[in-house]
Order: structure tokens, then C-alpha cells, then sequence
């Protein structure tokens, strides 16, 4: 993306589709003001009336260091008053906030009428997102930050130019029939919740790229062989213990993913290409 505009909006799509929520927003901070970047669905707004310890409403939220909100029950919640949530037609809300390391820069909002409407996996993928979209908005500006995480395949390319290391390639299992079973919404939440616990396995330094047949090709900086090989195992096996749900939740089955291992040296840096040919 060229911009925050088309950034957010690219991303709040996805997550439309993706947590079936009744509204879905993103907005950035410009001093005293909010930047509303992107907005599907109801135009539900909550966050005025959010009575937290420091304050109400935004100033409340950031004199409180702009936490995580999640609310499962709007009409049924200390921090607000049960009338508006009912005026407002909420049910479920949530803030994630959009930070850097030293400021928080915006935040993303979601909400369903009903209560209850968005459970802990679909809580998880909007973690997940609010966290790559302040890393993304980052780089957009042009900030100097340290380069890791989920990163575009563009992105991932000049990452591994030069460097030392390993890959390693992640191909979930039988995703096409997976997809037609349980629908690519249950799919992309499963992976979602993958990306997130392999995101916090990385060690310093070291990035995930997600290339459009929904495979994964992982970077992990000064590390041989022989250890990715055995990181690679551990990821493999943690997968199995993230479930993929049919809409109804009446059935599950674990997210199964097979991996390989390459090297990576200055000289052969090439080999980005072959893995991820």
C-alpha cells in the first residue's frame, strides 16, 4: 500500500469476512483528532461511552494507557451504561489499540448487536491484525523499526538479501478440501491463531511471509539446520492443537501443516526463490 487509507482498508475486508462482525473500524490518532481510515458494516460507536478509572471516553482510554477492551455483554458491563448500549444497538465490542513502541497511533473497533457475537478465536484474529497493521503503519511512515514479524513476500525479500540463516516452509494440509468443509472463514481464523503462536516462537529478528497460495515461508536469522529442523517439529506439532470449527460449531478438526527446512548463506540467497517457487 501507498498509504494508511488503503492500508486499512485492504485490512478491514479481510477482517470483515473474516470475524462476521456487525461493524469492523479503523482510525488513527492526529493529536486531538480521530481519523476514521476505514468502516464496514453498522457505524456503531462505543467508545464515548466507555467509563473506565482514568476517564470517559477516548481521553479515558489513553490516560489509562489505551488497553485491550473486550466486552462480551454491553448491557451488562461496569463500563457501560446499560441504556446506551441499548440506544446504540451493541451487543459484543471490542478495542484493540494501534501502538509503537513508544505512542499508541490509533485503534480498531468491532462490534455485533447481538451479545456475545464474537468469540475468543475471532477475538485472537483482530490481535493479530491490529498488531501487523501498527507495524505496517510504521514502516509506511518510514520509522525506523527493527524488521520483523509478518512481513509482505516484497518486504520478506530484502529482509533475507545478504543474510545468514535458515527457512523454514509451512504448507497447511489438505487446505483446498478443508476450505470447501468448513468455509474460508474458519480456515483464516484457524491460521490467524497459527501465525499469532508462531509469531511469538520467533527469535529475534526473524519474520513470516505469507505468500497468496496461503502457505507460509519463515526466516530465522543465524540459526543452522539442524536447530530450524527442530523448531520446525515443535511448530508442526503445536498446530495440531488449534482447531478448525464448522460454522455451527458442532465439529472441529486440528490444523495439520508440513514443513521444510533450507539454508540460507550470503552466497545463496538465491534459495528464497526456490522455497518459495
Amino acid at each position: 500500500s501507498t498509504n494508511a487509507t488503503n492500508l486499512a482498508s485492504r485490512v478491514f475486508r479481510e477482517l470483515f469476512e473474516t470475524i462476521e462482525a456487525d461493524h469492523v473500524g479503523i482510525y488513527l490518532l492526529e493529536g486531538n483528532d480521530v481519523l476514521q481510515l476505514a468502516n464496514q458494516g453498522a457505524r456503531i460507536k462505543l467508545l464515548d461511552a466507555l467509563k473506565l478509572t482514568a476517564g470517559t471516553g477516548l481521553q479515558g482510554w489513553l490516560n489509562s494507557d489505551s488497553p485491550e477492551i473486550v466486552v462480551f455483554d454491553a448491557r451488562d458491563d461496569h463500563r457501560i451504561d446499560p441504556q446506551e448500549a441499548l440506544k446504540r444497538r451493541v451487543g459484543c465490542f471490542v478495542l484493540m489499540p494501534l501502538t509503537t513502541a513508544s505512542e499508541t497511533i490509533g485503534f480498531v473497533t468491532a462490534a455485533t448487536h447481538g451479545r456475545g457475537g464474537l468469540d475468543k478465536p475471532q477475538i485472537e484474529s483482530l490481535r493479530i491484525s491490529s498488531l501487523e497493521l501498527s507495524q505496517a503503519l510504521v514502516r509506511l511512515e518510514g520509522k525506523s523499526v527493527e524488521p520483523e514479524g509478518v512481513m509482505t513476500p516484497g518486504e520478506f525479500g530484502k529482509r533475507v538479501q545478504g543474510a545468514t540463516g535458515s527457512f523454514v516452509y509451512l504448507q497447511p494440509l489438505r487446505k483446498e478440501q478443508l476450505t470447501e468443509t468448513f468455509g474460508k472463514p474458519a480456515i483464516d481464523q484457524a491460521l490467524r491463531k497459527f501465525v499469532s503462536q508462531l509469531r511469538r516462537s520467533l527469535p529475534k529478528g526473524g519474520c513470516i511471509c505469507r505468500r497468496d497460495e496461503g502457505d507460509y515461508v519463515v526466516f530465522l536469522p543465524k540459526v543452522g539446520v539442524e536447530k530450524a529442523s527442530s523448531w520446525s517439529t515443535e511448530v508442526t506439532a503445536s498446530s495440531a492443537m488449534i482447531a478448525i470449527r464448522t460454522p455451527d460449531g458442532s465439529a472441529k478438526i486440528p490444523l495439520a501443516l508440513r514443513a521444510k527446512v533450507a539454508a540460507i548463506d550470503r552466497q545463496d540467497s538465491g534459495v528464497f526463490d526456490a522455497i518459495t517457487a
